[in-house]
């Protein structure tokens, strides 16, 4: 799959996740490497899991892999996400935690990593809330008006689907510019999968705001 999104002049995006990061990261990666799979470039690796070692996000990076690393945010009193997030360490309340605290995990693993992710979802129907006083909005703010972080692309995800993706769009545009990208997975699922119909209406959507 990898090389045939090559093939068609994309580029693939690696999601991984583990509830024991630093127990089973290390293994999968060098499994990764060993089938040649970071052969391939331009390649993306998403980490949908507690923000890994350094040493790890450097093994990557010595392998020319670009990194979207998520920040460590979650709605605690939602039921289905901080489940995601067992030993809770360093997870920042989407509704009244501190922002910088977020913004510091960046800097921590700026030397790392390509993009931020901001997605308090987990998986789940959960939306982002994109309103300007909410959490996702200031972190994005506080990224892109830090000179040293000027080379970190922003990414969001949370109930992004088919329905909405055109109204994200032009709100992350409105705050952001060109300087962010979007992941939507659940949205675009039923319970056996993919749904087709939903990816095609997505896209269609997609590239109808990116050409307005």
């Amino acid at each position: 799959m990898v090389k045939q999104a090559n093939d068609w002049g994309l580029i693939p995006a690696i999601h991984y996740y583990s509830k024991n990061p630093d127990g089973f990261i290390g293994a999968d990666l060098q499994k990764m490497a060993d089938s040649g799979l970071f052969g391939y470039k331009p390649i993306l690796f998403q980490f949908n899991t507690l923000p890994p070692n350094p040493l790890l996000l450097a093994g990557l990076q010595k392998e020319g892999v670009d990194v979207i690393f998520k920040v460590a945010v979650a709605d605690k009193t939602n039921e289905a996400t901080p489940i995601v997030w067992r030993d809770g360490r360093n997870v920042v309340d989407v509704n009244t935690g501190d922002v910088n605290l977020l913004v510091q995990q960046v800097r921590d693993n700026f030397d790392f990593i390509s993009y931020a992710m901001f997605d308090p979802s987990h998986g789940t129907d959960y939306k982002v809330d994109l309103n300007e006083e909410r959490m996702g909005i200031k972190f994005g703010k506080a990224i892109i008006t830090e000179p040293e972080l000027d080379r970190i692309g922003l990414v969001y995800a949370g109930g992004i689907s088919h329905r909405n993706v055109v109204k994200v769009v032009k709100t992350l545009s409105s705050y952001f510019g060109d300087r962010f990208s979007i992941d939507a997975e659940s949205g675009l699922r039923d319970m056996g999968g993919l749904n087709m119909n939903k990816v095609r209406c997505y896209l269609e959507n997609s590239a109808d705001i990116l050409e307005s």
